[in-house]
C-alpha cells in the first residue's frame, strides 16, 4: 500500500438512506400466480436472495466476495476474514424503487439495524454502467469500515465509501485500481455536480444527501487523503475509539479553519494532484451453493424491504400462513412487538436446529429457566461462527457460552 495513506479506513454510518412507498405495481406477482422465480446463493461470505436471472445474481456474488477480497487486503486488514452478510437484489430499478425512494441506488443496513442481526445490501441488478459493481463496493465498504467504527459523521461516511466505489478490478489480469473519480450511474462524472458549502456537509444527516453532498463528500475525503494522510488517520482513529466527531476533528486538524479548508478544497480540484492506485491481486476460489426459494421465504423477504409497519405485517402474516415455522417471519412478527406461544418457538427451534435465530425465538419466549437457558447458550453459540452476526446486547454476555465479539 502506498505510504501516503491513512492507516485503517475506519468508518460506517449507519447508511441506509431513507426507504419509502410501499409494496406497488412494480413487485411483481409470486411465482405461483406467475411471477419470477426467487433464488438463493450461498458463498463463504455472503448470502444472496434475488428474483434477477441466475446468471445475474452469479455475477453480483461474484463481484461482492472480490471487492470484498480486495477491500480487506487493501483497507480493512484488521476486519474478520470470515462471517457471511445478506444481500438482496432485486430484479430490476421499478421493483427496488417500490421499496426505496428515487434518490436512492442501493442502501445497507448494518447488523444492529436490522431484525437478521446481519449486514444487509439492498439494490437493484440491473443499474447500467458498471452501477451494480459501484453500488455494491460503496456498500460493501460501509459494512467492513462498520465493522471498526459504530459512529460517525455522515459525510465522512458517504466520502469514504464514494472514494472506494470507484474500485475497477480486473479479475482476469488480477489487478485493482483505485482513486479515479466517481461516476453517476448515468456513467457521468460525478464532478459534474456543483459543490455544497462544508457547512452543509458537515450538518447532512438525511433528505440533503443529493448528488452534490457526494461529490463534496468525495472531493473532502479525497483532499484529505492526498494531502493531509497522517492527519486524516489520527481523525479515523480517534473516531474508532468513540470520540464524537467534532471534538475528533479539532484534535486532529488544530489549524485548519472551515474557510481554509473550503477555498484549499476548490483550489485542489482545479489545479492538484492526486495518488491514483494499483495493485496486484490473486483472487480467491470460492464455493456457490444455490437452491429455488419458497413463497414463505419471498414474503418474509419483502418484509424485510416494506418501509410502513403494516405492509410488513401483511408479509410476514402471508409468510407465516404458508410456513408457520418460518424463522424471519416469525424473527419479524416477534420484532414487531408479537409474542409466541411455547409451542410454536419449540416447533420452530426443532424446524431449523442450525439456525442461531431459531434459538434466540425460543430464549425470549421462555424468558427464564432450564430451556430457557440452553436455547440462549445455543443460539450463542452458533452466532459465534458467523463473525458478521451481532447479537442482541446482553444476549451472550454470560461467560458459558464462550467470548464475543467487540461491540455485542
Amino acid at each position: 500500500m502506498q505510504s501516503g495513506w491513512s492507516v485503517v479506513r475506519l468508518l460506517v454510518l449507519f447508511v441506509m438512506a431513507s426507504v419509502w412507498g410501499a409494496c406497488g405495481p412494480a413487485v411483481p406477482a409470486v411465482p405461483a400466480q406467475g411471477g419470477p422465480p426467487w433464488i438463493e446463493l450461498t458463498t463463504p461470505h455472503v448470502t444472496l436472495w434475488t428474483d434477477a436471472p441466475a446468471s445475474v445474481a452469479r455475477e453480483i456474488v461474484a463481484d461482492a466476495e472480490h471487492l470484498r477480497q480486495v477491500l480487506l487486503g487493501t483497507a480493512f486488514r484488521s476486519v474478520a476474514r470470515e462471517g457471511r452478510i445478506v444481500m438482496i437484489a432485486l430484479r430490476d430499478s421499478d421493483e427496488f424503487h417500490a421499496y426505496a425512494s428515487d434518490h436512492v441506488g442501493g442502501y445497507m443496513q448494518p447488523a444492529q439495524g436490522n431484525a437478521l442481526r446481519q449486514p444487509l445490501i439492498v439494490l437493484p441488478a440491473d443499474i447500467p454502467f458498471g452501477g451494480s459493481v459501484r453500488t455494491t463496493a460503496h456498500e460493501m465498504t460501509h459494512v467492513l469500515s462498520y465493522a471498526l467504527i459504530a459512529q460517525q459523521p455522515r459525510w465522512f461516511a458517504e466520502g469514504l465509501a464514494t472514494y472506494f466505489e470507484t474500485i475497477r478490478l480486473d479479475a482476469d489480469a488480477g489487478t485493482v485500481e483505485l482513486g479515479r473519480e466517481p461516476t453517476t450511474d448515468r456513467g457521468e462524472p460525478l464532478r459534474m455536480h456543483a459543490l455544497v458549502s462544508l457547512r452543509t456537509l458537515f450538518s447532512c444527516m438525511d433528505s440533503c444527501a443529493n448528488p452534490g453532498f457526494y461529490v463534496t463528500a468525495w472531493a473532502l475525503f479525497n483532499y484529505l487523503e492526498n494531502t493531509h494522510a497522517a492527519q486524516l488517520g489520527q481523525f479515523e482513529q480517534r473516531l474508532a475509539g468513540n470520540q464524537e466527531w467534532q471534538s475528533a476533528w479539532a484534535a486532529a486538524f488544530p489549524d485548519l479553519t472551515m474557510r481554509e479548508l473550503e477555498s484549499n478544497l476548490v483550489v485542489w480540484l482545479t489545479s492538484g494532484s492526486h495518488s491514483l492506485l494499483r495493485f496486484n491481486v490473486k483472487l480467491m476460489d470460492y464455493t456457490v451453493d444455490d437452491r429455488t426459494l419458497g413463497e414463505a421465504d419471498i414474503h418474509a423477504i419483502r418484509a424485510l424491504l416494506v418501509p410502513t409497519p403494516e405492509g410488513a405485517l401483511a408479509e410476514v402474516e402471508a409468510a407465516r400462513r404458508i410456513e408457520a415455522t418460518h424463522v424471519v417471519a416469525n424473527l419479524l412478527w416477534a420484532s414487531h412487538g408479537h409474542a409466541l406461544e411455547r409451542d410454536a418457538a419449540q416447533a420452530i427451534a426443532a424446524a431449523h436446529p442450525d439456525d442461531w435465530r431459531a434459538w434466540w425465538l425460543l430464549a425470549i419466549t421462555l424468558h427464564s429457566g432450564s430451556e430457557a437457558f440452553a436455547a440462549r447458550d445455543k443460539a450463542c453459540r452458533l452466532a459465534a461462527d458467523n463473525p458478521a452476526i451481532l447479537p442482541p446486547d446482553g444476549l451472550c454476555d454470560e461467560a458459558h457460552v464462550g467470548p464475543t465479539r467487540a461491540g455485542s
